[in-house]
């Protein structure tokens, strides 16, 4: 943006896909029918979207506040430090969830999952989106704090 535009806090709390993570459980969801998931399985799903959700907003909103309010000489270090960190938390999360959200499909649910789902109930891709290798890392970054500066 230009000098002097500043993004909404609305605006600024759906850029969270910066971090590189997504919501897998929320996907799951939203594919229900398909998955034929049972009531047991969809309230977990649910129940576990909800406080990922949480946890997101309590990492990004923060970090998006600091980088919308940065003059033009920030200090480019410390911003960077603050968004590895809120990535690593994010993903850190995704790797305590992905292998509960595993059991709590079926095989066969398993399989008709989306590659673009699966990859972050897998530990070793989320290690490389907690690494910033895959899922935006510096891209999504330096994007992010073009579009808020």
């Amino acid at each position: 943006g230009k000098p002097g535009t500043k993004l909404t806090d609305a605006q600024l709390r759906t850029m969270n896909y910066a971090l590189g993570v997504i919501n897998p459980m929320q996907r799951l969801l939203q594919t229900r029918d398909q998955l034929r998931l049972n009531r047991k399985q969809a309230d977990s799903l649910s129940l576990m979207s909800r406080e990922f959700n949480i946890m997101l907003d309590s990492l990004w909103i923060p970090l998006a506040e600091y980088f919308n309010g940065l003059q033009s000489d920030y200090d480019h270090g410390v911003a960077h430090t603050k968004f590895v960190e809120a990535r690593e938390l994010a993903a850190d999360r995704l790797m305590q969830i992905g292998p509960i959200v595993k059991r709590l499909l079926t095989p066969q649910q398993f399989r008709k999952l989306s590659t673009g789902v699966a990859i972050y109930l897998e530990p070793r891709y989320i290690a490389q989106v907690k690494a910033g290798l895959v899922g935006g890392g510096f891209i999504s970054e330096m994007g992010m704090m073009m579009m808020i500066r």
